[in-house]
């Protein structure tokens, strides 16, 4: 799987316009009076939180308007910042010749400032002398001011340091000197982003969690980070959460989603936002293919991307060697590619060294590249030196298998070593390679806490395979305790993967899978038991838990021999010794009559026991059994105390139980627990509800409430959501009438044996013209339902 690069927002470039005006923040305010006075560093100041999104919404028009006051005034830094607005085209039209002009009359100024010591001036200054913009380009000059900068606790300045002396750009590359730079700068910048609210800071937070610099990766703070710069329309921010779900990291993967996010970015011309989603117009990936669509995206750039790579921006020049390599853009031209990327690759740009590495190795580069197998896995090695999982993934296969035709020998050590870094660099398929030799023990010893933990990893990049092994891992305890409720996610997970990457039968299967688990769990099976072995002792003790962990463990036989008999024995020493859990677990097998004889007598009184303990689902167990008169006396207010008991203790089909009890006489307090169990993702009391709010029965009529009820539940599988759902469209009741929708969801619900969806489908199929039925039918094959 290929994995894509988020970014930080250059210096110069800025960010996206807002939506809306919102009131500013009183420093703000003062800040602004000042500027009006005609305070050319308050001018500066103002426009600055403005372009950046420093406690307030972004917007790149107001920043202008400030940045030129300011720079009537010869104020350098807003001319700095104002040249970049020019070379972006962001808040102004795109004119390089005015921003070189307003970079180079900048330059004397910020010189002045950076050797007078002003931190914020050492990193503009040295972003034009190591960029090249309105100076002589010398990075290595540039990367002494960001050092100056850095060195008097600048948390940008430490952050672009930690950048470049990563990636080797102007300096040595040093992986561990960048990983203490970052995270130096990481402390910082949480500060700045937290107490500040500052929208740049935010987005480089995400940035460094979710790539593992100066800290652990972690994703799920990465996207919280950006979606607090999102949230103030921050350009690359929003970009960057769409490479969260081009990588499925921290979310399903899903292109659809990362394309919606890069149009909102590419809302104020966020360049890479515009040059992935020519990418994905040209590829089809989360929206339909469009050739003539890519083609415009990548012509758009085209002027940008060579503007930056002849000012030595590696990234621009691979971008350039990929849309020359492709024909992206611009007509297919092998030597151009190659000349791009070795230009990349001389400045040590990690995916340029990898692609080139692979067209010398391959002779794909024809006369401007021939075959040289040597110089390629020189290359490729370099690109795994710096980092490049993929470079790392590839070339342990090389040395897995052997090459004897390039003389590459088989070395499984080398193969292992870096299909290690690979895995620790979050390569998804390399975590699953190295979780399998784990369990083979291929090549390594065979270790099922390792396998179990890389299966976990590469799962977390949504790999299927890995989806799969980790809840049945998770479910038996293998390499890991047991853990019902973790085995249920995953299964869950797999099953919402887009179709693109998991088949409808896969999704299905893991469906059912997780609703068997939930049931285990719902009738009572522990979420967590410790092993075999740690119970046998203390439940001869007359420890209950263990008694009862024992007696399960009997029951399933996945650890120990299956003895049914021993099994409910243990746990019913368990139940009369007062252990809640046992006593629930043994009542619904006595209600149901499974493993043991049925006896509702004796199930009603261990529900009760196991109720007055605080097990809810107990109480509403019982409650159910006694309004029913199910195999007991019927007790309608014997009922209702215990439903009560369960309602209010939040148990959700209590909760919907109690409605259903209230629906005639009282509707407006079943409209109250209908409610209370819908939060909870109740599929009947959401569809319920929905239609106490299209009737208007007990609450206030609302057609639109109604209909996103109906369709929680409708995607949770509710045939009669799903029935109602496809009236509404069928009718355009609170909602634009779409025939095709209507279509898909009595289709669901026909298949589900739902009479009058059944004669309205064959109705409405007679009605519409082939496109639509087309359209409706394709969205019925896709469907998969979703389990709360």
């Amino acid at each position: 799987m290929r994995r894509m690069r988020a970014v930080f927002a250059s210096l110069i470039l800025v960010v996206t316009s807002p939506v809306f005006a919102a009131p500013l923040p009183p420093e703000l305010v003062e800040l602004q009076k000042k500027a009006e006075a005609g305070d050319a560093e308050a001018q500066w100041k103002l426009g600055d939180a403005f372009e950046f999104g420093r406690n307030t919404t972004i917007d790149h028009q107001a920043a202008s308007k400030w940045f030129e006051k300011a720079v009537a005034q010869g104020h350098a830094k807003a001319g700095y910042a104002l040249s970049g607005q020019f070379r972006g085209g962001v808040g102004v039209k795109r004119d390089v010749a005015k921003a070189d002009e307003l970079a180079k009359a900048a330059a004397p100024g910020l010189k002045k400032l950076a050797e007078d010591g002003d931190p914020r001036g050492q990193l503009m200054y040295g972003d034009l002398v190591f960029d090249g913009v309105g100076v002589e380009q010398d990075k290595p000059e540039g990367i002494a001011w960001f050092k100056k900068s850095a060195d008097q606790g600048f948390a940008r300045a430490i952050y672009i340091l930690g950048y470049h002396t990563k990636h080797g750009n102007g300096v040595e590359p040093d992986a561990a000197k960048a990983d203490a730079h970052f995270a130096g700068a990481l402390k910082k910048l949480i500060v700045i982003g937290t107490e500040n609210n500052d929208a740049a800071a935010q987005n480089l937070v995400g940035l460094m969690f979710s790539s593992g610099w100066g800290t652990k990766p972690d994703h799920a703070k990465a996207i919280e980070w950006y979606k607090k710069a999102a949230s103030k329309e921050h350009a690359s921010a929003q970009f960057n959460i769409g490479i969260q779900y081009v990588n499925g990291r921290g979310v399903l993967i899903d292109p659809s989603e990362a394309v919606k996010w890069y149009l909102r970015a590419a809302k104020n011309n966020h360049l890479w936002s515009r040059y992935y989603l020519g990418q994905h117009y040209r590829e089809g990936r989360g929206l339909a293919r469009d050739v003539a669509k890519a083609d415009e995206y990548f012509q758009d750039v085209l002027g940008e991307m060579r503007e930056l790579a002849n000012r030595n921006l590696p990234r621009a020049q691979y971008a350039l060697g990929y849309m020359s390599r492709y024909g992206y853009g611009l007509p297919s031209d092998m030597a151009e590619c190659v000349k791009w990327y070795d230009k990349a690759a001389a400045q040590n740009y990690a995916s340029a060294k990898y692609s080139l590495g692979l067209i010398y190795l391959y002779g794909q580069g024809g006369a401007a590249a021939p075959k040289n197998a040597a110089r390629g896995i020189k290359l490729i090695t370099d690109a795994c030196d710096l980092g490049h999982s993929g470079a790392q993934n590839f070339l342990s296969g090389l040395y897995f298998n052997g090459r004897a035709g390039d003389n590459i020998a088989r070395d499984a050590k080398r193969g292992m070593e870096l299909l290690q870094k690979a895995a620790e660099n979050e390569h998804a398929t390399a975590q699953l390679a190295l979780a399998r030799r784990y369990t083979n023990g291929q090549d390594v010893q065979p270790d099922d806490t390792k396998a179990t933990h890389w299966f976990l990893e590469s799962a977390l990049g949504c790999q299927v395979e890995a989806m799969q092994e980790i809840s049945r891992r998770f479910q038996a305890g293998v390499g890991t305790e047991r853990d019902l409720a973790k085995a249920a996610h995953w299964q869950g997970q797999l099953s919402r993967l887009k179709s693109r990457y998991a088949n409808r039968q896969i999704r299905m299967v893991a469906l059912g899978q997780q609703k068997e688990i939930l049931q285990q769990i719902a009738a009572g099976v522990p979420t967590k038991m410790p092993a075999f072995k740690d119970v046998e002792t203390k439940a001869a003790e007359g420890d209950t838990a263990s008694q009862f962990y024992l007696g399960v463990h009997l029951l399933e036989g996945t650890s120990v021999g299956k003895d049914m008999n021993k099994g409910v024995e243990w746990i019913g020493k368990a139940a009369e010794g007062g252990h809640a859990g046992a006593q629930y677990f043994l009542a619904v097998r006595l209600d149901d009559g499974r493993d043991v004889n049925r006896d509702d007598k004796r199930a009603v009184e261990l529900y009760k026991k196991a109720a007055a303990q605080g097990v809810m689902a107990a109480a509403n167990n019982v409650g159910v059994k006694l309004r029913a008169g199910d195999g007991v006396p019927k007790d309608e207010e014997g009922a209702g105390k215990f439903l009560l008991l369960a309602a209010n203790g939040g148990h959700a089909a209590g909760q919907f139980n109690m409605g259903m009890g209230l629906e005639e006489k009282e509707p407006e307090k079943a409209v109250e627990w209908y409610r209370k169990a819908a939060e909870q993702g109740h599929a009947g009391a959401q569809n319920n509800l929905a239609y106490s709010l299209a009737t208007g029965r007990g609450v206030k009529g609302d057609l639109k409430g109604a209909l996103e009820w109906y369709r929680r539940a409708a995607n949770q599988g509710h045939a009669p959501a799903q029935a109602n759902l496809g009236a509404m469209y069928h009718a355009g009741r609170g909602v634009e009438k779409d025939q095709a929708k209507a279509y898909f969801w009595w289709g669901l619900a026909a298949l589900d044996g739902q009479s009058e969806a059944i004669s309205s489908i064959r109705a409405l199929a007679r009605k519409m013209d082939s496109a639509k039925l087309n359209e409706a039918r394709k969205m019925l094959n896709e469907f998969v339902p979703q389990v709360n």
